[in-house]
């Protein structure tokens, strides 16, 4: 499976793009609906896109990633920073 590097919170943490079925079943919606609206990508659809690409790392709940999306700011790092490789 492809995995994309996301800096943003930590050396060595991946997206995995193999799981995206499990978000079209969460946001009951078709995953290229998702990232055809990905220049106004909701905060829900990134929560819901970290927790299932990151699940390498365990069930974390989508409070966590936004916890860490927080973090990821407080240290310099832009939202887009974390949009841009969840949509590619």
């Amino acid at each position: 499976m492809k995995k994309i590097d996301i800096k943003a919170f930590g050396e060595g943490q991946q997206i995995n793009i193999g799981r995206l079925r499990r978000v079209e079943d969460m946001l009951k919606c078709p995953i290229g609906e998702v990232l055809q609206d990905a220049d106004k990508l909701s905060l829900k659809n990134l929560l819901v896109l970290l927790s299932v690409g990151m699940s390498q790392n365990g069930n974390k709940t989508e409070q966590y990633y936004a916890e860490k999306i927080d973090e990821a700011m407080e240290n310099g790092y832009s939202i887009a920073d974390i949009q841009l490789p969840v949509v590619k």
